[in-house]
């Protein structure tokens, strides 16, 4: 059988580029920073947003738990990222007051007035996230919700 040119496939010999220490621990840190900032879709972000649509079709609230450095908050900034106009998301400070806590949703949100007080702030913030567009907002808050506060100062 006669050989085509075409199959005929010359030798290539491919050489690693030579690299000091330097270079490598650069590359290495710019790919751990890659990994650390970028967004990576997996199933479990999938199933995350698909109910997280589902609690914002139905109006309802719902509590994500899980281990330190899952994705849990760079998926729901993720989620945030794809609708920004219908999200909010908030990362509330550990042993934050509701005051500020509300404060931080209107500043989110680009309220006009996000100070006052806390009853002022329950209500506008209740009273604004119709108007604004605003179907869902998620929170990260370790502390608030790990002391059942949340709930009682729920809009």
């Amino acid at each position: 059988m006669a050989q085509s040119e075409l199959a005929i496939q010359a030798p290539v010999e491919v050489l690693a580029p030579q690299l000091d220490l330097c270079d490598v621990l650069a590359t290495t840190a710019a790919i751990e920073e890659l990994f650390k900032t970028a967004f990576i879709p997996t199933d479990r972000a999938s199933q995350y947003f698909r109910w997280l649509d589902e609690l914002r079709l139905l109006k309802q609230c719902g509590r994500v738990i899980g281990p330190r450095e899952v994705g849990k908050s760079r998926s729901s900034a993720h989620y945030q990222e794809v609708d920004r106009k219908r999200v909010s998301c908030v990362k509330a400070w550990s042993n934050s007051s509701f005051k500020r806590l509300f404060s931080q949703i209107l500043r989110d949100i680009n309220h006009a007035a996000p100070m006052g007080k806390r009853q002022d702030l329950r209500s506008r913030l209740a009273g604004c996230l119709e108007p604004f567009g605003i179907e869902l907002w998620l929170l990260e808050s370790k502390s608030l919700l790990a002391a059942g506060k949340a709930e009682r100062y729920a809009a």
